[in-house]
């Protein structure tokens, strides 16, 4: 048998651990005896309870004591594992925890942690729902528990809830099918199956499941034990084994006992079903009371395949039994005798004839049952280990080892007790408290290979166990042996020992290349050692091999020599001393990124012993090896490595190997797998061989060595190292450095020169200045007595050698920036020596140069106190000019009087002042190159004309600087560019002259008049000068306003007449004084103060002026008129008041009665401006509100009927208010109704229903009165007295009786009776109402009620005796009156409308046949039939038009009536389309708009079809009268004297008679009548080719007559 066969190899891994704290075993044994001890003795608690308590408790107790066994059993160990069946899930039971592990992580760390409340609680059995991830659980007083993975408790049942009659023996764990949901199987100790279905609701299902024990073969019953001690379950078989009917018996210190096994299976209907029972067995599985036993639980397990049962007893022993053929009918084979083991703790299955078995020592081993013996080695030893193993898998198991200490128990003793396995007794040695701390931890064994357990022996580091594994399983040493070196120290001895023993000489080469010995001499032996290797892979002339092996194992070779090489380089820096760390960091770095290292650190020496010995290598990066040196070092230092024009001369490299050939360097270079680690492979010899040097152009060379000065300035500020630097490449022939030495040469000239001690720039900087930055820096810090020295000593040739080549010279770009900066004394010096008698050659090019220059730094300076510097400047220009000028005229062949001339003439007009003033702006704005940009001067520069402009340039700069000097004495200092520009800005020109004017007015002491004049002349001046833009008129009216700010009045009285050059006109004069004036009055803090005076004294110059008057009439309101009316405003206040009618108003309501003043209030309006007709308006507007608001509401009367007289639409709200306000004098009703059409004609919009309510009230009332006077009669609450109306109070019922003169005996019913039966004539359905609430409604409304007792017998007399009104024959009679009963008809209706009630019919109809009457026309018959369109029986509005149709007799009156029949029936057809008001509005709108035509056919079509029959049968009727109404009108206007009845009823003969007759006509009419009788016939029968030829022939025959 093969040696793998006998043993079982298996892997351990640890996982999670943890320690809790649990009771002592004493409460354990305490809470388990106290059930049958707490009834002892006659007293205690129980003789305080009631008979019906005692019974209740003591059966608990008896509960306690059956369910107490098990705690009994454990001994208070309180430690369990439990592994779903795939092991996804394990679950550390410890005391009243559980620890939830999961696969996910390696069982690392806990995923949920459960603790349970009693603290003396544990747990016995569980079982995992692995697809649910629940657990479920039991305790020691069979209390289950449902868990989530995370530790979540989702249920907990104690026994008598789950109505368990004994406790749970075990949890099996019921997988969901599609019969079964997911749950558990729980047997009790009596034999009892009960099946518990998970489910996610708040109670789940717990049944009992019946046992069925007839055997299906022998048809016999089998017994069930009557109780339980274990069982197990195979789920694949679904077989049930158990253990059952155990006795024990206790005899000289052994346990003796018998026990029968049981075998339940599902059945087809998934029912339990007893198959088997065995013979009586022996074995202890029921432990003896108070006795302790070897092993606390008893156990039985079935194999992974189901072919063997093993049992673990009480006391230690264990038992066989095979399960051969149909598990299901086949009873047991119990195993021999001789293969059973005892002292065994616990077991576990590891395959399906292996068993994992713990010792009494703690030790756990592998028996095989097919062997008979240990197949396992070196057990390992654990404390108090618990197995358990995932029932769906095999080879890999869990073991639980646990360990209990004492609270006091020191750490180093629990450390020391870690060795051995320690059961603790209950002897009493633990007796804190507090409860002992368990400590746990979790194994796992996995099953593996030969290989596999090889590879576990060497990755514990377990060689010599390997190397013992190997030998006894024929395996391959290579492994152990590599582990072994790759963990030596690789000296000497270990290479012979295990890497001269390797047969993977590829690993050797690799560990050749890559390992470093510890000393020299190892390193060395090492790299000697691959050397000698690869010495067999020769070139030779007939290798041709291409085997990647041969070329591997020569590159390798390459390696090794290049780290021999990196050996003797890394010897050479560090003087021989050699360290493996060190050395080993240095050859895998780049030999460039090492050259890098070594310069930053400055070690020059060793960086010169690499550029000797790896020259070909460091050549291509030699200039970024040397731009690493630090700049601080000194240049000397290290100018050997400075690289030249031409290649090193000194190399020093070694002699070549047989490897370093050209077929070498060829085969890497067309490799393209080697070139990722080229620079590990190349030697330097075959660097050579390959590229060579790698040298950097010059072009390169020159950027490298301008970058380094850069840099060594830049970061040490060592200015004398760069120009070193650039001095040794100019030395190594890089001549094409030389103007980059010259530059910096400069630098350290002005740098390091005395006048400038403070001054420091880098190299950087200085070369990207601009040349002309540069220049201003040898100008720096350069005064007027030392500048002209500066320029001839270093700026002169620094510009004449640069830049010869600028139209403008720098010299006068700097100068315009010293004049910008106001030193115009350096300008001036530069100047002088430039104009003098022996000016300095080089300073300007020309004449023309130093003028425009002179110019522009005069225009350039901004100070205001440098007139004098200006004036030498611009004096020694002109007389360089002036004689440059001469000199040119003198040189000229020609007379005095031609040389005279020549001179030009010096004055500037106003022309040329703008063009020269334009040209120096264009010169000071734009760029240098366009400063000699003039179209006025001429080509030749030395040409008379020429100078004559340049003349005039300095005079225009002469007379500004004279009127700057000026304006600095009148303190409104300006620079003199101010002056070029002013002409682009002639507001702000106005605004400073203004401003000069009054800060000399307002100078103290008081000016004279010789003073002024001599103003006057500078003005004049500045015209001149500086400002001919300003006309002569302007000037003198800023004079004049300054004039008559200082109170000079009498002065400015001559100037407003004018001067002898200039005058103003009328109208600027007025403007001068009113506004002078005007700020004299509002700078007057009182009414009375001096400036009041100025100003009327100001007003004085001119007392003919209409404008001015009115500003005089402004100051007497203020000051004379306002006061006298109360009312006191400053000057100040007028003038922050925009509206006039402000001060009005004030003056209204300034005190009580103040608004009876009219005519001053009008006035004091007028002075103040308020003179139009609208404006006065508005202040009589203002008056009658105040009149109102004081209750004077007849004043307020009074003016607002002349308001409405002026069409003044404001005051309309309070006319308005007046019309509906009380009684006054003249305020009859035909005056409120004028008031109130006022308001109406100019409310606004939302006032408009409110106001014309008001309106239909009075007119209302109006036709009320004008009924009692025509009629002379009136109700019995108004008098009448001529013309005058006069209401009687009516305050009360007894006032109303007392007016009607009722003597009854009950007037107050009665009255409410006479007023129903009054209302019930004029009112609809009036008599339906209840009695008691028209009582209560009419006493409510007082008004309603003195209405229906008194008015309405009085309205209703005049409605049905009407007298007779006379005829109204003329229409336009008609429209302005009606006749009393129309009257009295709308007063009644008008009545009813505004107290809620509807007019009956009858009233309706009387008073649209009142409408109606002759004289009418088509308007009233509209408004007949808008009174129409009210009845509620539309029936009756038929009658009345058929009526006035039968009484009408002429065509237009009977056409009129027609077309109101036709509408009046459609819009009653179109009631039910219209539901709302705002649809029968609408609709009588487009109905009237139609102009009372009749309907086309499809629109009366189509009202036909939605109304009824009557009245589209009446408007048919209508229709057809109207036709024949039309027919006859057109017969009688053509046939004046037929007879239209008898035409139209169709009488032939008559027909033809009457045409015939007509076209006989024509020889008396001459008439053309054709047309007309074609039209005849054919519309009544006849031939219209007969008619035709009869006209025709009396027509011709009329012709020749």
């Amino acid at each position: 048998m093969a040696p793998e066969d006998d043993e079982a190899l298996y892997e351990i891994h640890r996982h999670a651990s943890g320690s809790h704290v649990i009771p002592h075993q004493e409460e354990y044994q305490g809470a388990a005896t106290s059930c049958g001890s707490s009834d002892a003795g006659g007293g205690g608690v129980l003789s305080y309870l009631s008979l019906q308590g005692v019974s209740k408790l003591k059966e608990k107790w008896d509960r306690y004591r059956v369910l107490g066994k098990s705690r009994q059993r454990k001994k208070g160990d309180g430690v369990a594992l439990f592994v779903s069946p795939n092991a996804e899930y394990v679950s550390v039971t410890v005391g009243n925890h559980i620890i939830i592990l999961r696969k996910a992580d390696g069982y690392a760390s806990p995923c949920g942690v459960y603790t349970n409340n009693d603290r003396i609680a544990f747990f016995t059995n569980g079982a995992w729902l692995e697809a649910q991830g629940v657990f479920g659980v039991v305790d020691d007083l069979s209390t289950l528990y449902l868990i989530k993975e995370n530790g979540e408790l989702l249920a907990r049942r104690t026994c008598d809830q789950l109505k368990l009659s004994s406790s749970i023996i075990d949890l099996v764990l019921q997988d969901g099918t599609s019969l079964l949901r997911p749950g558990f199987y729980i047997f009790t100790s009596d034999c009892l199956v009960h099946r518990f279905d998970y489910t996610e609701e708040p109670e789940a299902c717990l049944c009992e499941v019946p046992i069925s024990t007839k055997d299906a073969m022998s048809a016999r019953t089998i017994q069930l034990p009557r109780s339980l001690s274990c069982i197990d379950y195979h789920q694949r078989h679904s077989l049930f084994v158990l253990v059952g009917d155990s006795n024990v018996s206790f005899s000289s210190n052994s346990y003796s006992g018998t026990y029968f096994m049981y075998l339940l299976h599902f059945n087809k209907n998934l029912e339990l079903s007893l198959s088997f029972k065995s013979m009586q067995l022996e074995g202890v599985f029921c432990p003896l009371k108070d006795q302790r036993t070897f092993v606390s639980s008893p156990k039985i397990r079935i194999s992974p395949q189901g072919k063997y049962i093993a049992t673990l007893d009480l006391t230690g022993f264990v038992n066989f039994f095979s399960l051969d053929g149909d598990l299901r009918t086949v009873p047991l084979q119990t195993l021999g005798k001789a293969r059973h083991l005892i002292d065994v703790k616990d077991i576990s299955w590891w395959t399906d004839n292996v068993l994992m078995l713990v010792r009494k020592d703690g030790s756990i081993s592998m028996y095989s049952i097919t062997e008979d013996k240990i197949v396992s080695n070196d057990d390992p030893v654990l404390s108090t280990p618990i197995l358990e193993k995932a029932k769906a898998t095999e080879g890999h198991a869990f073991v639980l080892q646990s360990r209990r200490y004492g609270t006091n128990t020191p750490v180093n003793k629990r450390m020391d007790s870690d060795s051995e396995p320690c059961l603790l007794s209950g002897s009493g040695e633990h007796q804190q408290t507090e409860g002992d701390e368990m400590s746990w931890s979790l194994i796992s064994f996995s099953k593996v290979t030969v290989a596999e357990m090889y590879s576990v022996l060497i990755r514990e580091k377990r060689y010599k166990d390997a190397l013992d594994f190997a030998s006894r399983y024929n395996l391959d040493k290579d492994e152990v042996l590599k582990a072994c070196w790759l963990h030596s120290d690789a000296n000497t001895h270990e290479i012979d020992s295990y890497l001269a023993k390797i047969k993977d000489q590829v690993f050797v080469l690799s560990e050749c290349v890559n390992k470093v010995g510890p000393t020299e001499a190892d390193l060395r032996a090492l790299l000697s050692f691959g050397l000698c290797i690869t010495d067999c892979y020769r070139f030779s002339e007939l290798d041709n091999s291409s085997k990647g092996s041969t070329w591997d194992s020569r590159t390798i070779r390459l390696r090794l020599l290049r780290h021999i090489d990196m050996l003797e380089t890394f010897l050479g820096i560090n003087m021989g001393r050699y360290a493996a760390g060190e050395y080993s960091k240095f050859r895998s770095m780049p030999l460039v990124e090492t050259a890098i290292a070594l310069a930053e650190s400055g070690k020059i020496g060793a960086l010169n012993l690499i550029f000797k010995r790896h020259p070909y290598t460091v050549s291509s990066d030699i200039l970024r090896v040397l731009s690493a040196i630090p700049e601080t070092l000194a240049v000397q230092t290290y100018s050997q490595l400075l690289p030249g024009k031409s290649l090193p001369s000194v190399v020093i490299l070694r002699a070549g190997d047989w490897v370093e050939c050209e077929q070498m360097a060829s085969y890497i270079n067309n490799c393209p797998a080697e070139l990722d680690k080229v620079e590990e492979i190349k030697t330097e010899i075959l660097v050579k061989h390959s590229k060579g040097f790698s040298w950097p152009s010059v072009a390169e060379l020159c950027e490298w060595y301008k970058n380094r000065a850069r840099d060594i300035d830049c970061l040490s500020g060592q200015l004398e190292n760069s120009l070193a630097m650039i001095e040794l490449a100019c030395q190594k022939g890089i001549v094409e450095l030389q103007p980059f030495f010259d530059d910096i040469k400069c630098l350290y000239q002005v740098v390091y020169s005395n006048e400038l001690n403070e001054f420091t720039m880098n190299l950087l900087t200085w070369e990207d200045l601009p040349d002309y930055e540069k220049f201003k820096i040898i100008l720096k810090g350069v005064k007027e007595d030392t500048v002209v020295q500066r320029l001839e000593e270093n700026a002169i040739r620094f510009m004449k050698k640069l830049y010869e080549h600028k139209q403008e010279s720098y010299l006068v770009s700097w100068l315009k920036e010293v004049a910008a900066k106001n030193e115009l004394l350096i300008c001036l010096a530069v100047i002088e020596n430039g104009c003098g008698e022996s000016p300095i050659y080089g300073l300007f090019k020309d004449l023309a140069e130093m003028i425009e220059t002179s110019v522009h730094c005069i225009y350039m300076c901004s100070a205001t106190n440098q007139w004098n510097t200006m004036s030498s400047i611009l004096s020694k220009s002109l007389y360089k000019t002036k004689r440059e000028k001469s000199l040119v005229a003198s040189e000229e062949d020609c007379n005095l009087k031609d040389a005279k001339h020549a001179l030009g003439s010096s004055m500037v007009s106003y022309e040329e002042m703008q063009c020269v003033c334009a040209d120096i702006l264009s010169g000071l704005g734009n760029a240098p190159e366009d400063f000699y940009h003039y179209d006025s001067v001429p080509d030749k520069p030395n040409d008379v004309k020429y100078l004559d402009i340049l003349e005039k340039r300095l005079k225009v700069a002469e007379g500004h600087v004279e009127v700057g000097r000026l304006f600095a004495y009148y303190q409104v200092p300006k620079s003199m560019h101010f002056f070029l520009s002013a002409h682009l800005d002639e507001k702000n020109v106005r605004q400073i002259i203004r401003l000069l004017l009054s800060k000399f007015g307002r100078r103290q002491p008081v000016r004279s008049d010789n003073e002024w004049a001599n103003m006057w002349r500078d003005l004049k001046l500045f015209q001149e000068k500086a400002f001919p833009f300003l006309d002569s008129e302007y000037m003198l009216a800023e004079f004049i306003r300054g004039l008559l700010k200082a109170g000079k009045f009498s002065l400015a009285r001559n100037y407003l007449g004018g001067t002898s050059a200039v005058s103003l006109s009328t109208e600027k004069a007025e403007n001068l004084v009113i506004q002078a004036a005007r700020e004299y009055f509002f700078s007057a803090s009182t009414l009375s103060g001096n400036e009041i005076w100025k100003a009327r004294e100001c007003l004085n110059l001119l007392p003919n002026s209409k404008n001015v008057q009115a500003e005089t009439d402004i100051i007497d309101a203020l000051t004379v008129r306002l006061p006298y009316l109360g009312v006191t405003i400053l000057p100040l206040q007028f003038r922050q008041v925009k509206d006039p009618m402000d001060i009005i108003r004030m003056v209204i309501t300034c005190q009580a009665g103040a608004y009876l003043h009219f005519e001053e209030i009008i006035d004091v309006a007028k002075l103040l401006g308020l003179r139009s007709e609208e404006e006065v308006a508005d202040v009589e507007e203002a008056i009658a509100r105040e009149a109102v608001v004081n209750g004077d509401l007849q004043l307020a009367l009074d003016i607002c009927l002349n308001l409405t007289k002026k069409s003044h639409g404001a005051v309309w709200d309070l006319c308005a208010a007046i019309a509906r306000g009380p009684p006054l004098d003249n305020l009859d009703t035909g005056t409120r109704e004028k008031l109130l059409g006022f308001a109406l004609s100019h409310c606004d919009d939302d006032s408009v229903g409110e106001l014309l309510n008001a309106w239909k009230e009075l007119h209302a009332q109006g036709t009320f009165e004008k009924l009692m006077i025509t009629t002379a009669t009136n109700p019995p609450n108004f008098l009448i007295d001529g013309s005058s109306i006069t209401p009687l109070p009516v305050q009360s019922v007894q006032d109303i009786l007392d007016l009607r003169d009722d003597n009854g005996h009950d007037r107050r019913s009665d009255l409410v009776g006479i007023v129903k039966d009054m209302l019930s004539k004029v009112c609809l359905d009036f008599s339906n109402g209840d009695t008691h609430n028209w009582e209560s409604m009419l006493e409510e409304n007082r008004k309603l009620l003195c209405f229906g007792a008194l008015v309405l017998p009085w309205l209703l007399k005049l409605f049905s005796n009407e007298a007779c009104d006379g005829e109204i024959m003329d229409h336009l009679t008609r429209r302005c009156r009606f006749s009393t009963k129309v009257k009295a008809a709308t007063s009644i209706i008008y009545w009813l409308v505004i107290n809620g009630l509807a007019p009956n019919d009858n009233i309706i109809m009387i008073l649209a046949k009142s409408i109606m009457e002759p004289p009418i026309d088509e308007e009233f018959d509209v408004l007949g039939c808008s009174v129409l369109l009210n009845l509620m029986d539309p029936f009756n509005g038929v009658k009345i038009i058929e009526e006035e149709l039968k009484r009408r007799e002429s065509y237009q009156e009977i056409s009129s009536i027609m077309s109101v029949g036709m509408l009046y029936s459609s819009l009653n057809n179109s009631k039910k389309e219209c539901s709302t008001p705002e649809q029968r509005r609408n609709l009588l709108l487009h109905k009237f708009h139609e102009k009372f035509t009749s309907a086309d056919t499809d629109d009366l079509d189509q009202v036909d079809m939605a109304n009824t029959t009557f009245w589209r049968e009446w408007k048919s009727k209508l229709e057809e009268d109207k036709q024949l109404a039309d027919q006859a009108r057109m017969l009688k206007q053509i046939l004046p004297d037929i007879d239209t009845s008898r035409f139209l009823s169709g009488d032939v003969n008559y027909i033809k008679i009457v045409v015939y007759s007509f076209v006989n006509s024509v020889k008396m009419e001459k008439k053309h009548i054709l047309k007309e009788a074609v039209r005849i016939a054919e519309a009544y029968g006849l031939q219209r080719t007969e008619v035709s030829l009869t006209h025709l022939s009396l027509y011709f025959c009329f012709l020749y007559m």
